[in-house]
């Protein structure tokens, strides 16, 4: 899990004032505020707030403002549509819970039917926790950002709904903006930036985030994903992916297509079924010092730097019937004496051009056969001997147009 640095100021954190003699105050700028509570909203997550939560919004100055939510559980089934002016505050995560029993969104930051240019945001959603009905409900979203500038997310746990957040650049852009300290729990998809080939979710920080997946384990979840439209220039720093291991699961995933060039630092994944995927629409990505060394790069012209190494190195693996490479250890592997018949199957979390060496040795009885995943192309020439005590080897590159792994050199009947 992500540790985060006690200390460590934000830019532009926003501060809640007040005194006796006046009303509070939402640094950045807001000075309009009111308070939830004298709305008629109730705490111990039960009834519909949604009324009250709506007459709040409506109170609030025509140039904007806040509404200062409580503590307590606060449950509500209609969307809150913050448009670019207001915006809602709690007194911390786990403190103001915000409990949505709906389908839609929990929160909408943006004017979805805008057009023209998209308009800047004055506002900002912090300091609360936001609860869905499970993460079944299709279509569920916590948090969805769209057709704006500059929009602010800080402090935010969001759990139990389909999507945690959704940044979409239908039709208008979103850009500028920055989102920090997020946390998810029992969600399928974490972070989803989408949109149309026309237009981009562009230069948005991400900072101190960690996306948690679902015990359930769903297929085809993820925690961070860039769709395959044109959004670029968006920097994640220390930013986390976990527990998404359902079949086809991924921590980040950058789909991608044109010439995106987002920026991911001091990033991480566990627990995932693919920890980090550049598919192969994926331009001029940069990948530094990820925490794990299985960042798989099928795109053009991206850079992973900072991993240790392993890749090429060698790798000893036990014997075993099944035998199943995985790239992200290593591309040499010593299969230790084989004392039976092997079957090696396809391998994983490869790249385009990769290189992958194979070496095997018989025991002292011999006659030990190997058997080929569908994906191999072996050449005729290539015969193992399979005498006690001789080895083999054989090398493969990846080609990735066809998903196949084609032999390009190798060596049999070597000396024990």
């Amino acid at each position: 899990m992500l540790h985060f640095a006690p200390g460590l100021p934000l830019l532009g954190a926003t501060t809640l004032k007040g005194t006796s003699a006046g009303p509070l105050t939402v640094g950045g700028g807001v000075t309009g505020t009111v308070r939830l509570e004298d709305y008629g909203v109730t705490t111990n997550d039960t009834g519909d707030n949604s009324t009250a939560i709506a007459n709040a919004l409506a109170a609030l100055p025509a140039a904007g403002g806040a509404v200062l939510c409580p503590a307590g559980t606060i449950r509500y089934a209609s969307s809150i549509d913050l448009g670019l002016t207001k915006s809602l505050v709690g007194v911390g995560r786990g403190v103001t819970v915000m409990h949505y029993t709906g389908s839609a969104h929990a929160v909408n930051i943006g004017v979805p039917g805008q057009t023209g240019a998209p308009q800047l945001c004055a506002n900002f959603l912090e300091d609360l926790s936001i609860v869905g009905d499970g993460l079944t409900l299709a279509g569920s979203i916590g948090v969805r950002i769209i057709k704006c500038l500059n929009p602010s997310v800080r402090r935010i746990r969001i759990k139990t709904l389909e999507t945690a957040m959704r940044l979409d650049a239908s039709d208008l852009w979103v850009a500028d903006g920055q989102v920090a300290e997020i946390d998810t729990n029992e969600v399928k998809f974490g972070l989803l930036i989408t949109g149309n080939t026309s237009k981009q979710v562009n230069q948005m920080t991400f900072t101190m985030c960690y996306f948690g997946g679902s015990a359930t384990s769903p297929a085809n979840a993820y925690g961070i994903k860039i769709d395959n439209q044109l959004h670029g220039g968006n920097t994640f720093v220390n930013v986390h992916a976990e527990g998404f291991q359902g079949a086809g699961s991924k921590g980040f995933w950058v789909a991608g297509s044109g010439d995106p060039g987002n920026i991911f630092v001091g990033c991480g994944s566990e627990a995932c079924t693919q920890n980090f995927l550049l598919d192969s629409g994926a331009v001029r990505n940069t990948v530094l010092a990820f925490q794990e060394d299985n960042v798989v790069d099928n795109g053009i012209a991206n850079q992973v730097i900072g991993m240790s190494g392993r890749r090429d190195s060698q790798r000893y693996s036990p014997y075993s019937p099944s035998f199943t490479p995985d790239l992200s250890e290593g591309t040499i592997k010593h299969i230790d004496t084989m004392t039976g018949a092997m079957t090696v199957n396809n391998p994983i979390n490869m790249q385009r051009g990769q290189h992958l060496y194979l070496y095997f040795q018989q025991d002292a009885t011999g006659g030990r056969v190997i058997t080929w995943g569908t994906k191999y192309r072996v050449g005729a020439n290539w015969v193992p001997v399979t005498t006690g005590g001789k080895r083999n080897s054989i090398e493969f590159v990846y080609d990735d147009l066809y998903d196949l792994w084609i032999q390009v050199g190798g060596a049999t009947g070597m000396a024990a």
